[in-house]
């Protein structure tokens, strides 16, 4: 089991659950998010310890405005809904929570960019492990299908940053034991 930090906007859902049954191997699993804390093993820290550092990195937080619009691939092969505005103010969040008791956990492989994760577009013959994460080949053909699909979809959203999901998740990202809400 994980535990992981994460944004739900509120929005509606049914455009991007829609696209995600599709093309997101871990449909429909945590659902349409912006990761803060990506995947922590639960048997390293314990509960307690993990939540008292998210509510001491909030303090410093108050709730801010997020535009969701646009796309990216991500260099893992990841179709990205994007954030056009607050991503100063989310990576701020994110930097913060991997200090201290998180800041091993840190992956400095992979940039930190805010997004919604909506599809992976990897070779068939490819698979993604959790525990030891690689970059997998590309399938372009069905990623620029996607790519068109996404933008015929309309997505723009404009919400307000005010709280967090501290969950529990099994390893397959699909079934989630807790969540927790804190507000900024």
């Amino acid at each position: 089991m994980y535990y992981c930090v994460i944004y739900r906007p509120q929005i509606d859902f049914q455009k991007i659950n829609s696209f995600k049954e599709k093309y997101d191997p871990y449909y429909p699993g945590i659902g349409a998010h912006i990761t803060l804390v990506f995947p922590i093993p639960v048997n390293e820290i314990s509960e307690e310890e993990f939540e008292s550092h998210i509510q001491g990195a909030l303090k410093s937080f108050k709730p801010f405005e997020v535009h969701l619009s646009g796309f990216e691939k991500s260099i893992d092969n990841w179709l990205f809904l994007s954030v056009k505005e607050g991503n100063k103010e989310i990576t701020k969040l994110h930097d913060k929570l991997y200090t201290g008791l998180l800041k091993k956990y840190l992956r400095e492989d992979l940039p930190f960019s805010p997004h919604i994760g909506i599809g992976l577009f990897v070779n068939k013959e490819s698979k993604y492990d959790l525990e030891n994460p690689t970059i997998l080949a590309l399938d372009k053909e069905k990623y620029d299908k996607a790519l068109q699909e996404a933008e015929s979809l309309d997505l723009d959203y404009k919400v307000t940053f005010d709280k967090v999901s501290f969950i529990k998740v099994e390893k397959d990202l699909r079934t989630i034991i807790f969540n927790r809400e804190i507000k900024l």
